[in-house]
């Protein structure tokens, strides 16, 4: 029996595709008097934040104490950091495997908005705040605080893989979906390790401030190297040492949670699942989720 919040945070996702596809269509040049930033801003809330907002106020109690609104530790910063490096690695690692070309160091929003680094300290500051922290505190508000949230309820593997599967259709970008897939799935692992939204806000935050100001240096050292097996090497190793550093800080931090007397299973499903029934299926195929899996795909075709 399909449980109401799994029924019903497809429709989450659904609302927050079809606003990011309708904003494409606008023109911007008729918002904030041509200020690109606040643009992008204003967007951003009203495409992520508002109807968050308004399903959680909708759900009421039932989601609101889920959230994992809280601080996270200074014991668990080695975490962060190296959770962050794994995302960065992991996401070039799989650019220059899908063939990316990476000599392209725009950075830029859905493929709609271009951050420009460049100028005085007021436009860097704005750059920073419309294509960093806005776009990680948006979006993992919605998929893992919210989302993740309602699809626990069907156990944690359900939780992680199908919430990065909707942040992986976000960016509606068929041959990066892999990359935008496999950075759900860390996220996602980071919100349980740190028992926090904000774990995945600052590993996505650091994730954005690479695209912005690290690309130039990464390309640079490419180049450096002369050779494309190489530096694919060198990430490799990199990624490697991040994921051990990474699952080593997470296994600590359950270490810390079982030793104060802290449950590791917040994610128990609130009622017994019926024998046979799958996880999965029970938190994808749903109307609403099958609906949003269909507009992703007539999205990618049509546009």
């Amino acid at each position: 029996m399909w449980r109401r919040g799994i029924f019903t945070a497809p429709a989450l996702v659904l609302a927050v595709y079809v606003l990011l596809l309708c904003s494409r269509f606008l023109d911007t040049s008729l918002f904030a008097d041509g200020n690109s930033y606040l643009t992008v801003v204003v967007l951003q809330l009203l495409i992520f934040l508002l109807p968050a907002a308004i399903y959680c106020k909708l759900r009421g109690d039932h989601i609101r104490g889920r959230l994992r609104i809280r601080f996270v530790g200074l014991e668990q910063l080695l975490l962060v950091l190296a959770a962050a490096m794994t995302l960065i690695c992991g996401a070039l690692v799989i650019s220059f495997a899908m063939g990316g070309d990476q000599n392209d160091l725009r950075f830029s929003l859905y493929e709609q908005f271009a951050a420009m680094t460049d100028g005085g300290a007021g436009n860097l500051l704005y750059a920073v705040l419309a294509f960093a922290v806005l776009p990680a505190v948006c979006e993992e508000f919605v998929f893992r605080g919210v989302l993740c949230a309602e699809l626990e309820k069907n156990g944690l593997p359900a939780s992680v893989l199908i919430s990065a599967l909707f942040f992986a259709m976000l960016h509606f970008d068929l041959p990066r979906f892999p990359l935008y897939f496999f950075a759900g799935v860390v996220l996602a692992m980071v919100l349980y390790a740190t028992r926090s939204v904000l774990g995945p806000i600052f590993v996505h935050l650091l994730y954005n401030l690479f695209g912005l100001f690290g690309r130039p240096y990464m390309t640079e050292l490419y180049a450096r190297t002369g050779s494309t097996s190489l530096f694919v090497f060198l990430l490799a190793v990199l990624l490697l040492l991040s994921l051990i550093l990474f699952f080593g800080e997470a296994s600590r931090s359950y270490s810390g949670y079982a030793r104060r007397g802290l449950r590791a299973d917040d994610y128990r499903p609130d009622s017994p699942r019926e024998k046979g029934s799958s996880p999965f299926a029970e938190a994808l195929l749903t109307p609403l989720g099958l609906l949003a899996a269909l507009f992703y795909v007539i999205v990618i075709i049509a546009v």
